[in-house]
């Protein structure tokens, strides 16, 4: 759910491209079924977006996110039948995830994890490297391996 601006269009030049954000922004918040909309002019500040401010951080890449980002009411589709699993609600963003196999260890953990969390685990039971990138640590409990200590 983002909508990009044409940056090199002579119309958005200069003070325009923001203007035209504002714009993006204030028609789509009035849209039925949007209930918060951030531009990428204060997502790059860091601000906007609500209690959803984190999630839209988290998907935001400068080079290739779209000039505004929005999301939709809670079980709200535009369109169609079906889901799209890419709202910031919990319904939506609750995946279970279960491990099975050599090294995995018995048991059950309610905290909450990102998906990411999988590589760096794979990477523990592999004894090799996690990702350069990876920011999430391994599912220590789920390993029958210690966790290091600092």
């Amino acid at each position: 759910n983002q909508l990009y601006l044409a940056k090199d269009h002579p119309a958005l030049a200069g003070e325009n491209f923001a203007l035209a954000q504002e714009v993006c922004y204030e028609w789509l918040t009035a849209q039925t079924g949007v209930h918060v909309a951030v531009t990428r002019d204060n997502l790059l500040l860091g601000r906007g977006g609500g209690a959803f401010n984190a999630a839209f951080v988290k998907t935001f890449h400068p080079e290739r996110s779209g000039d505004v980002l929005w999301a939709y009411e809670p079980y709200y589709l535009c369109g169609g039948a079906g889901t799209t699993h890419g709202s910031p609600w919990r319904y939506d963003t609750h995946v279970p995830l279960m491990l099975y196999g050599p090294g995995i260890q018995q048991g059950l953990t309610l905290r909450r994890v990102s998906p990411a969390a999988l590589a760096p685990t794979m990477a523990q039971l592999l004894s090799v490297d996690a990702p350069p990138l990876c920011v999430e640590e391994p599912l220590f409990e789920a390993l029958q391996l210690p966790k290091p200590t600092p």
